[in-house]
């Protein structure tokens, strides 16, 4: 689970908000499942056994066996696949004690956390037994075919459930196993009114210094279940693993377990509980027992899982805890209880009080501090209400100023708009002009480019006209000087001819055969 996380009331955030936020939460963890002292001491003494009933102890060696019975049946190299890795614990302690031909892939989120689990695989000689890949698995697609698939408490920060699980069942090879530990109860990590009924009920009996919330630094009076999943994607759509995974493979194992009992071995109030003492022993099985009996019953359901499930019917027998995993399986829809909150408003401080009469004065003095750090708490938000009345006052009389410019802009902006009514008319009418103006001068081209051509052809033929003209003017002229020529030949003749009447017969006869040489 993340170490920090927001309240219910923290406003719902992007897909890349919280795919940051989750990015950020994880990149300085070096230490991701460390829980408090009492959580071991409930698990090993109430959980282990039934495990061990089932022929192993712990999460992982559910996954060390299965691995191991994986690569007996099957000849190598054979290839595993580790979702939402992390800084890769469990992958390196399972790539170390396996034997057998194997390669191990690991896909997460956070490149910083794979970093760290390279380092950690190189330092005990596995490097060459894992990949490492950085992966949204809220898209990712797998690459390859897969002969087991592991699941250590990733499932419960996975949004698109339904892609990742349909991409898991196509890369298993036939029988393959997907073995998965992870968290089942009500989105965010909260109890289902049901179950926060029975909460309440040792909630009371709990001293008041157990009821300070580590995690969020704050005293809960009332036990507040605060939402995990409005920041990042830590129990996101924890309650839909369960269903899907009876909608989309088969169960060969489950295990279901815990409910009541989360809050109190959890990091939030786990720590306050040391196992050394009588009283808190006695509480924690206390809350086991009625945690179990209700789960037997059917009355509540299991918030924690271990499970083999595969794509196939399972060829071996299969094995269940408390029940069948579909009857396990919480409808939201469930009518809720009246109330969750406890009836009679008080507290019960018997039980710690006759067995630790010790912690009597230890618990006052919490209270008178948790008292006094109220106080000082009341004095902080009086003040601050006093400021907040007069900014409240300031914000008023600005509100007012605001509201009264706004008026003004109001009416401004109706006679605007009237001045626009009537530009835009305005426009209207010059564009009715235009576009007229536009068919006019669009009909006049046309005639200017018609009188143009009947003007080219006119200047054609004038020019047509003009070389004629030139020509017969040229012919003229040479008609001219030629007239002019003979004209005064004839002239000439006429004086000869003068002369000749008056010279002798003789010279008459030279003068006409001189004539005739010239013609």
């Amino acid at each position: 689970m993340a170490a920090r996380f927001a309240t219910m009331s923290s406003p719902r955030l992007s897909y890349e908000t919280r795919l940051s936020a989750e990015r950020t939460i994880f990149e300085n963890q070096t230490i991701v499942h460390d829980l408090p002292r009492i959580h071991h001491h409930w698990a090993n003494r109430y959980i282990r056994p039934k495990l061990e009933g089932f022929g192993f102890s712990t999460p992982n060696d559910l996954f060390y066996q299965t691995l191991q019975r994986t690569l007996g049946r099957s000849e190598g190299p054979l290839r595993f696949l580790s979702i939402g890795c992390g800084n890769c614990d469990l992958e390196v302690d399972l790539a170390r004690r396996l034997t057998g031909d194997f390669m191990m892939e690991c896909v997460d989120l956070n490149p910083a956390m794979l970093a760290r689990g390279r380092s950690r695989a190189s330092q005990y000689g596995v490097a060459g037994k894992l990949d490492f890949a950085a992966a949204d698995l809220n898209s990712w697609v797998p690459a390859h075919a897969y002969d087991a698939v592991l699941a250590n408490q990733f499932l419960h920060h996975v949004v698109n459930l339904e892609h990742l699980f349909d991409g898991i069942r196509t890369a298993l090879r036939p029988g393959a196993p997907f073995v998965i530990s992870d968290m089942i109860g009500r989105n965010g990590h909260r109890r289902w009114p049901e179950a926060r009924v029975i909460v309440n009920e040792f909630w009371r009996r709990l001293p008041p210094s157990y009821r300070f919330n580590r995690v969020l630094n704050r005293f809960e009076e009332r036990f507040e279940d605060c939402d995990c999943s409005v920041e990042g994607f830590e129990g996101i759509r924890s309650q839909d693993i369960l269903p899907l995974l009876n909608r989309t493979f088969h169960f060969q194992f489950f295990f279901g377990f815990a409910n009541v009992i989360d809050p109190f071995v959890d990091r939030q109030f786990g720590g306050h509980f040391d196992p050394g003492q009588a009283w808190v022993r006695r509480f924690i099985e206390e809350v086991h027992a009625r945690d179990e009996a209700e789960q037997l019953a059917g009355t509540i359901q299991p918030t924690h899982m271990l499970a083999i499930v595969t794509k196939d019917t399972p060829a071996a027998a299969t094995a269940f805890y408390p029940r069948p995993p579909r009857d396990c399986e919480r409808d939201p829809e469930r009518p809720m209880p009246e109330s969750s909150e406890p009836r009679d408003g008080g507290f019960d401080c018997g039980d710690w009080l006759r067995t630790m009469p010790e912690a009597a004065d230890a618990q006052f003095a919490f209270l008178s501090q948790a008292l006094s750090a109220s106080q000082q708490k009341a004095l902080e938000l009086a003040g601050w209400g006093e400021n907040l009345r007069r900014e409240f006052s300031e914000r008023t009389a600005w509100a007012l100023d605001r509201d009264r410019r706004v008026t003004e802009l109001e009416a401004g902006r109706v006679g605007l708009e009237r001045e626009l009514e009537d530009r835009t008319s305005w426009a209207l009418e010059l564009d009715r002009l235009a576009t007229q103006t536009a068919e006019q001068v669009r009909q006049l081209q046309a005639e200017l480019a018609s009188r143009t051509e009947w003007a080219l052809t006119l200047d054609q033929r004038v020019r047509s006209l003009e070389s004629d003209l030139a020509a017969e003017c040229q012919r003229m002229n040479e008609t001219e000087r030629e007239l002019k020529e003979r004209t005064a030949w004839a002239f000439r003749l006429q004086d000869e001819l003068e002369v000749a009447r008056r010279v002798p017969p003789s010279r008459w006869r030279r003068l006409r055969a001189k004539l005739s040489r010239r013609r």
